[in-house]
C-alpha cells in the first residue's frame, strides 16, 4: 500500500545520485585548507630561516643553523614532506640582509630579514 504524498523509489535515488556529489565537496574542501596550511608553513618557515641566519654572528654558521631551525619546525607541523630550505648568506654583515626561501611542494614562502647592524659592535 502506498501512502499519499509519498515519493517511494525518487528520495532514495536522490540520496544516491547527492552522495558522490557531497563526497567531492567534502574531499575539495579539505585539499583547500591543506594548501592552505602548507603556505603558511612555507611562509613562516622562511621568516624563521632568515630571522634566524640574522641573529647569528658567524657567516659560516647563520646557513646551517637556519636550515636546522626550519627542518624541525617543518617536521613538528607534519605538513610538508620533503621541504627545501634555501638561505642567502651573501650580505651577513653588519646593516646587510639575510634572505630565504622554503619550498613545500609546488608552494614557496620568502623571507628578508636585516642583519642588526649594532650587534656586532664591540663594547
Amino acid at each position: 500500500m502506498r501512502l499519499r504524498g509519498s515519493r517511494g523509489t525518487a528520495d532514495a535515488l536522490g540520496l544516491v545520485l547527492m552522495t558522490p556529489f557531497v563526497i567531492a565537496v567534502a574531499v575539495t574542501v579539505v585539499h583547500l585548507g591543506l594548501a592552505v596550511d602548507r603556505g603558511a608553513v612555507a611562509r613562516s618557515s622562511a621568516a624563521l630561516a632568515a630571522q634566524t641566519a640574522a641573529l647569528e654572528r658567524r657567516t659560516s654558521d647563520a646557513e646551517g643553523v637556519s636550515s636546522a631551525a626550519v627542518l624541525a619546525m617543518i617536521e613538528s607541523a607534519g605538513t610538508c614532506p620533503s621541504p627545501q630550505v634555501i638561505v642567502d648568506v651573501s650580505d651577513h654583515r653588519p646593516g646587510g640582509a639575510v634572505s630565504a626561501e622554503v619550498r613545500c611542494g609546488s608552494v614557496i614562502g620568502r623571507s628578508v630579514a636585516v642583519v642588526d647592524r649594532f650587534r656586532w659592535s664591540r663594547p
